[in-house]
């Protein structure tokens, strides 16, 4: 390294060592033979990257790095892997930068983040970094409504957006702050016409697995991020990816996708890298060809991209009759122009659509508030919906309990909140910029798919019918080995002391895991759509209301199959055969 440096002319030089994080230092930092030889060694203007206490680290500190410096004997590059996706296909982050101190800056010599696969969604986790490259201070997180010794269930650890401080100082930093403002310079993003090059990211499909390694509860770990406080954005600029001088952009080609780099350093001089395709950032074995294909087409015609027919998210509301449901409504074939305006808008994204993308897919080590929120009420209704089965078997005229009333209230507030990713997934269909949706769309879809089957789990539920014995897991039955409410595993997946990629699938996983069958891998095994379509299925229980349009499909399957054959008065023949059976 020390001649290729040299006869390059002394250029700026980076070098990742073996030993790029305080897991893979033997024994230990301090210790380490490598890592004190490199230190020793290496010609001092050659910098050398650090990804922190793991591959992908919960929290740096600054104690962390002074170590590290004394061994290095100069100040480390920090190689973020904080917002890197590729080692879980069904991950996106799109969360804020956090878990490291403004205090670290004057520690460094930069700080490099890989992020995404996926290019265009990247604008927050670069947005939110340019804006703490240019904070000196951290806000301290200040809970009104809750003690700080105690945080609500479906509290983030950076607290709720409502948790801001209303006064901050414009040199502060503030995870949650800085994220409400690169979300509203993200929207421009979407209404800026791109046309999208090759088809959408597709998952590799398979089952999640059934289990992840021993799960020990972990202790509460002190926590090394200094809340929040934010910086005054009118000092940088917002709707570019490149949002400050200090932050330098370096494309790099995978097979995954087209990758970002971005140096943030003191003295403003970029710093570049060349990943291959990999098992998890910065392995040096690649991996199988196992990653979705970027594969370069002609310009798409945007009008291919979308179905005429628009759709109308399914708002029922839930009561202990049953669940009725609301078919979509196809779009009339002549419109007044205030028709169309009106239309138009209903399309449109809102900053309240991005919060809950945001929220569904936020950090490695963080689930956001509106994710939380879908994990802590389906969790509830499944765990109460006895109660509802016990009113229905009485078959009293006596009014609902309040255990009862309080059952079908959040059961109705978790069906609108089904609707509102229904709404979110149509309105992405909609924006201009089909690059931006093309990365986007399979998380979402795949995400929305997932929702939707726990909600009509909720609605059958509600109907009542379900035997209370079918509510309790039967001798033999063999769930997943850990969900969310497991005894000690959210603690360590909220602690960092264990590498991401030991909680395969990200909230979308949580969810699936929640579902009350055994072999819950393999009703996900399906695939998204080539290209993004706004036309949406929603799964439902079947009503009786149903029945005649079922028989009618029976009838015209039967009709095309047998062509010479003849039901005359029979014509309910073949949906009875293949219907009442079921």
């Amino acid at each position: 390294s020390n001649e290729v440096y040299q006869s390059l002319g002394q250029p700026r030089f980076l070098f990742c060592p073996t030993e790029y994080c305080t897991s893979r230092a033997v024994p230990n930092v301090q210790n380490s033979e490598y890592l004190n030889t490199i230190g020793r060694t290496l010609m001092s203007g050659i910098d050398i990257m650090w990804t922190g206490s793991k591959v992908i680290t919960h929290t740096i500190t600054v104690e962390s790095i002074q170590e590290l410096s004394e061994v290095l004997r100069r100040p480390p590059v920090i190689w973020d892997n904080l917002h890197a996706n590729d080692y879980d296909q069904k991950r996106i982050f799109l969360g804020p930068y956090s878990g490291r101190s403004t205090d670290l800056i004057p520690h460094l010599r930069g700080v490099l983040t890989n992020p995404n696969c996926e290019y265009e969604p990247n604008f927050i986790a670069i947005h939110t970094l340019a804006q703490w490259t240019k904070c000196k201070t951290d806000a301290k997180c200040q809970l009104s409504s809750v003690s700080a010794d105690i945080k609500l269930e479906a509290e983030s650890e950076n607290g709720s957006i409502e948790d801001i401080p209303l006064h901050l100082s414009p040199t502060a930093y503030h995870p949650k702050k800085a994220l409400r403002i690169s979300i509203i310079d993200w929207m421009s993003e979407f209404n800026k016409s791109k046309t999208a090059y090759g088809g959408s990211n597709s998952f590799l499909h398979l089952p999640l697995a059934p289990t992840v390694p021993t799960v020990i509860p972990i202790p509460e770990v002190a926590n090394g991020l200094n809340e929040p406080k934010v910086v005054d954005m009118n000092s940088i600029a917002s709707t570019s990816l490149t949002t400050s001088e200090d932050i330098a952009i370096e494309k790099n080609s995978e097979t995954t996708g087209a990758n970002e780099s971005v140096a943030v350093e003191e003295s403003a001089i970029l710093i570049t890298k060349d990943v291959n395709q990999i098992l998890e950032p910065m392995d040096c074995n690649p991996s199988p060809n196992l990653s979705p294909k970027h594969v370069f087409d002609a310009q798409m015609d945007d009008s291919n991209l979308l179905k005429s027919e628009t759709f109308e998210s399914s708002t029922d509301l839930i009561h202990k009759n049953g669940a009725n449901s609301v078919d979509s409504q196809e779009e009339m074939q002549t419109e007044s122009s205030s028709e169309i305006d009106d239309e138009s808008r209903c399309h449109q994204l809102t900053v309240e659509d991005i919060a809950l993308l945001v929220d569904l897919f936020y950090l490695p080590f963080e689930h956001g508030g509106q994710g939380l929120q879908f994990l802590n009420e389906f969790h509830w209704l499944k765990a109460n919906g006895f109660l509802v089965s016990e009113y229905r078997r009485k078959r009293t005229t006596d009014p609902e309990g309040p255990e009862v009333s309080e059952w079908y209230t959040r059961a109705t507030k978790f069906d609108e909140m089904t609707a509102s990713v229904g709404r979110l997934l149509t309105r992405l269909t909609f924006c201009k910029n089909r690059s931006l949706l093309y990365d986007l769309y399979p998380y979402v879809w795949d995400i929305k798919g997932v929702i939707s089957l726990l909600n009509s789990y909720v609605k059958w539920l509600a109907l009542g019918r379900v035997p209370t014995s079918a509510l309790i897991q039967p001798i033999g039955f063999i769930p997943p080995a850990f969900t969310w409410f497991s005894k000690g595993y959210r603690d360590a997946f909220q602690s960092g002391e264990q590498e991401p990629w030991v909680f395969r699938g990200g909230l979308t996983g949580e969810l699936q895991r929640l579902l009350p069958v055994e072999t819950v891998s393999d009703l996900f095994l399906y695939k998204a759509p080539e290209s993004p379509s706004s036309q949406i299925y929603t799964i439902r229980p079947y009503l009786q209301s149903d029945e005649t349009s079922v028989y009618d499909v029976c009838r015209k399957t039967f009709a095309l199959e047998r062509e010479n054959m003849t039901l005359e008065d029979m014509t309910d023949f073949v949906g009875d055969k293949s219907v009442v059976r079921h």
